[in-house]
């Protein structure tokens, strides 16, 4: 046990700098991703992002186009009302696209196939239905790669919950309506 000890606090060490590493240059998924492995290698192992992730990165996945896989952690497959075991194993995309709202659904598979065909940065905004009918926006962020011939092959990317924003868009309109209402009576 000394032996796996010392490794893991190694690796540990290793993570927490080149996480701190990555978020000076602004790489925030794979600072995600390491402060993931910092936690997985600490002594009671979490299923909980860090705090600092709220309002940030909340997922990433990794669609392999081809074999029509998409492979994400516990926190998206959580937004997607998929088991977390079958998020880690992949899943078809469809699996996926069934947890999104009925009226982003067309908009977003539009997004999808563009860049598929374009190239280029994902992003879109969207509502998901999750367990229990809970409504969650989120921020979906990526990019296509492409193999030698220019064929899409994968498709990585990081989900951001936006919920507490949109939320807060919608209040700032109501108010600014309510003040308008009564400006004009």
């Amino acid at each position: 046990m000394g032996r796996l000890s010392s490794t893991l606090d190694y690796i540990r060490a290793m993570c927490t700098e080149l996480s701190g590493m990555a978020r000076r240059e602004n790489r925030n998924i794979l600072a995600y991703v390491l402060e993931m492995a910092i936690l997985e290698c600490g002594p009671q192992r979490s299923a909980k992002p860090p705090r600092i992730y709220s309002d940030t990165v909340i997922g990433v996945w990794d669609w392999d186009i081809v074999e029509d896989r998409l492979y994400a952690d516990a926190n998206v497959a959580h937004y997607f009302a998929l088991p977390p075991d079958e998020a880690m194993q992949g899943a078809p995309i469809e699996r996926y696209k069934a947890a999104i709202h009925p009226d982003d659904l067309q908009r977003v598979s539009r997004l999808i196939e563009q860049v598929l065909k374009t190239g280029g940065e994902y992003s879109a905004e969207y509502r998901l239905l999750g367990r229990n009918e809970t409504l969650r926006w989120v921020l979906a962020r990526g990019r296509v790669q492409r193999d030698a011939s220019g064929k899409p092959v994968r498709f990585p990317g990081a989900l951001i919950d936006i919920t507490d924003e949109k939320s807060l868009q919608d209040e700032i309109a109501r108010s600014v309506q309510d003040d308008s209402a009564r400006r004009l009576h």
